[in-house]
């Protein structure tokens, strides 16, 4: 019932102050007739009928906030007030809208990488054992990038990994597809893969003979350029490609969603130019720890190679 009768007062506030004003001036003059009638004048008799009434608006505005919408009211008109002031300033408006609708994208950019990176849980098998290598020096900072040597090294004492691999990221201008496009690509190892335990949804993952000085070009393709590119096209695999000018066979294409880490179009093999953009610290490291292996065990572990 009160909610009715708020609903009631919001949408029939013209009539309800009419019937207020209606009501004030009937008991208002009733109070006059009684006063006549105990002998005061009718001027004496109007102002002792306001007095006792204690002044006919302040009675309308607690009544008006007896039925509960005032506060609706005031936003109101404060919103009024507001549209009014920025029409006569149309300047201010327009770089205050435009600095509010930065701030709001570009929080929402950062909580759009932040879900996806660091609340979400990665979408691989058991992804609390896929780690990143890194070098850490107390007061000197830590290192995330090494060289070909460096990763071979990491590889030879790799006994809390399962599994270890180097990535470099590279950019290609592709010939072959739909369209000549620019495209983002990671090179890679043999491993790389199999750390994030995902298998190409068409086709094979890189050999160790094609990863290596002198081996075959190959590469495999996101599902998105697979997609846009290749028309989802199943015969794809064995089709060649140039990047950079240089003729490369697809051997694979990867599932939806692998490349969301990394967002990425395609991937080769990093073995051919090892000699190239391994000699500088290029390289990232990753690895899927051994079932068991705690990150603490790991730590332990290199402080003892290193």
């Amino acid at each position: 019932m009160k909610l009715f009768n708020r609903l009631r007062a919001l949408f029939r506030k013209d009539g309800l102050d009419q019937e207020l004003s209606d009501e004030m001036a009937f008991h208002l003059d009733k109070q006059i007739e009684l006063n006549v009638a105990a002998g005061m004048s009718a001027e004496e008799a109007r102002f002792a009928a306001l007095r006792k009434f204690g002044g006919v608006e302040q009675v309308k505005e607690e009544c008006r906030d007896a039925w509960g919408v005032r506060f609706i009211d005031t936003l109101l008109q404060d919103v009024r007030f507001g549209l009014r002031m920025m029409a006569k300033k149309l300047g201010f408006t327009a770089a205050a809208v435009i600095t509010l609708a930065l701030g709001i994208g570009m929080n929402t950019a950062m909580f759009s990488v932040i879900d996806g990176v660091l609340l979400r849980p990665l979408p691989y098998p058991e992804p609390e054992r896929i780690v990143q290598v890194a070098i850490v020096s107390k007061g000197q900072g830590n290192w995330t990038s090494f060289s070909a040597k460096q990763f071979d090294f990491w590889n030879a004492h790799s006994e809390p990994f399962q599994q270890l691999a180097a990535m470099t990221s590279v950019g290609f201008n592709l010939v072959g597809g739909i369209r000549p496009e620019r495209v983002r690509a990671l090179r890679v190892s043999t491993g790389y893969f199999p750390v994030f335990g995902v298998q190409p949804a068409l086709g094979r993952e890189f050999s160790s003979d094609e990863d290596r000085l002198g081996g075959a070009n190959v590469a495999i393709l996101s599902r998105g350029l697979w997609v846009r590119d290749f028309g989802s096209d199943p015969r794809v695999l064995g089709r060649v490609v140039v990047l950079d000018g240089v003729p490369f066979a697809i051997i694979g294409v990867m599932p939806s969603g692998f490349e969301s880490t990394y967002p990425v179009d395609l991937w080769t093999t990093i073995g051919q130019v090892a000699s190239t953009i391994g000699s500088g610290g290029n390289y990232e490291v990753i690895g899927r720890l051994k079932p068991g292996v705690s990150r603490q065990q790991t730590n332990a572990d290199r402080k003892s190679v290193v």
